[in-house]
C-alpha cells in the first residue's frame, strides 16, 4: 500500500474525502463495466451519494490551503508605498537566510529548509498592513516530511525583523 500525505488537521480529513471519492469513483465505473449493478436508477442514486460526499470537501480543501496557516500580522507605521514595505519584508527574509521564491505586486513567498523545519511563508502586504501566512513542516536528517508544524521561533524573528526595521526612519538596511 502507497501511504501519500495528505496534509494535516482539517485539510487532511478534505483531502482524505477527496481521494476515497475518486477511489469510489473508479469502482463505479469497474461495477458498470462488469454489469455488477444492473440497474441504471441505482447506478445514478449511487453516483449522487458519491457527488455530495465529495464535492464539497474539493471546494474546501482548495479554500483552506492557498496561503497557509495565520501567522501573524503588523501594522506598517508611518506612511510607506507598498514598495518599500516590499523591500523591508524581502530584507527580513534574506537576513534570515529564506530563500525569496517571489515577489508579487501584493505578496512576497519565502522558503526555507533547515535542520528540523520546512516552512513556505506567504507575506501578503499592503501600505497599512502585513499579513503572515506559514504552511511549516517538521523534518527528519533526512529531509522527509514528518509532521506538520509551524516553525514558531523563525516566524517570531521575522516578524521581529520587519518590525524593527520598519520602526527605522527611512527604511534603512539592518
Amino acid at each position: 500500500m502507497i501511504l501519500r500525505d495528505h496534509g494535516s488537521g482539517r485539510e487532511a480529513a478534505l483531502n482524505w474525502r477527496v481521494a476515497m471519492g475518486k477511489r469510489l469513483a473508479i469502482r463505479t465505473f469497474d461495477f458498470v463495466a462488469y454489469g455488477m449493478i444492473p440497474s441504471l436508477p441505482a447506478l445514478r442514486l449511487f453516483g449522487a451519494l458519491v457527488a455530495l460526499w465529495v464535492l464539497p470537501a474539493g471546494l474546501h480543501a482548495a479554500a483552506a490551503t492557498e496561503l497557509g496557516e495565520a501567522a501573524g500580522s503588523i501594522s506598517v507605521p508611518g506612511t510607506r508605498s507598498e514598495a518599500e514595505v516590499q523591500d523591508v519584508v524581502v530584507r527580513a527574509l534574506v537576513g534570515r537566510q529564506w530563500e525569496v521564491v517571489s515577489k508579487g505586486p501584493d505578496r512576497v513567498v519565502g522558503y526555507l529548509k533547515h535542520r528540523g523545519n520546512e516552512a513556505t511563508l506567504t507575506i501578503v502586504y499592503s501600505a497599512a498592513k502585513i499579513d503572515l501566512f506559514c504552511v511549516g513542516w517538521k523534518i527528519d536528517k533526512a529531509g522527509v516530511r514528518q509532521k506538520p508544524e509551524q516553525p514558531k521561533g523563525w516566524l517570531n524573528y521575522i516578524k521581529a525583523d520587519i518590525s524593527k526595521i520598519l520602526s527605522r526612519t527611512g527604511a534603512a538596511a539592518p
